[in-house]
């Protein structure tokens, strides 16, 4: 049998990533995605087989969509600091506008099949981020006594906290009455500070 052409299952992936951002995955339904993308639920199944099958695949494209951005966003710095700042900044933005998906990613990781995906995408970054503080290191901007053991936590810690920072915690004391353009506009000169107090703080 002949495979359908016109990349239909790349267009069911992306119209199940916006359906995720846009209602949760409590929400998310199959026959929601298919609705999104103008196509019939025998077309999915062809392609997917299951719901199940469908989120694993999911998974993998929206984490070989980050890679490649992490390793786009740092091809304009030379400077392994510039880099790991351009890096982190992307990472915290990405964690901010993908708050839906990063809750979706916490609270599958236990799951069969989708902990093993995120567990390999999660040493592909650290492998990344890993060769960006050797650079800072051989480069004199972070401590070569430090061990990469303590380095990670510290430095990812704007990525973690970004998510948090869009949940409202903060609107109540210092976002009342904010415009949301406002709001994204403190929220990057914030994460920019932050990430440059940490890096100040390895030196």
């Amino acid at each position: 049998m002949t495979r359908p052409s016109h990349n239909i299952d790349l267009l069911l992936l992306e119209k199940g990533e916006e359906l995720i951002l846009e209602v949760g995955f409590e929400q998310f339904s199959i026959r929601g995605v298919c609705k999104k993308a103008g196509v019939n639920l025998g077309m999915f199944h062809y392609y997917f087989k299951t719901k199940e099958h469908f989120v694993k695949v999911l998974f993998e494209h929206l984490f070989g969509k980050h890679i490649v951005a992490q390793k786009e966003v740092i091809l304009n710095h030379k400077k392994g600091i510039d880099k790991l700042k351009a890096l982190l900044f992307l990472r915290a933005r990405l964690g901010k506008r993908n708050k839906q998906l990063s809750f979706l990613f916490m609270k599958e990781i236990f799951t069969s099949g989708l902990s093993k995906i995120i567990e390999e995408h999660h040493k592909q970054e650290i492998k990344f981020l890993i060769s960006l503080i050797k650079q800072c290191q051989d480069e004199g901007e972070i401590s070569k006594k430090l061990s990469m053991s303590h380095i990670i936590p510290i430095i990812i810690a704007p990525v973690n906290f970004s998510v948090v920072f869009d949940m409202g915690m903060f609107k109540g004391v210092n976002q009342k009455n904010t415009s949301d353009d406002k709001q994204d506009k403190n929220f990057e000169k914030y994460i920019k500070e932050l990430i440059d107090i940490i890096l100040r703080g390895l030196k």
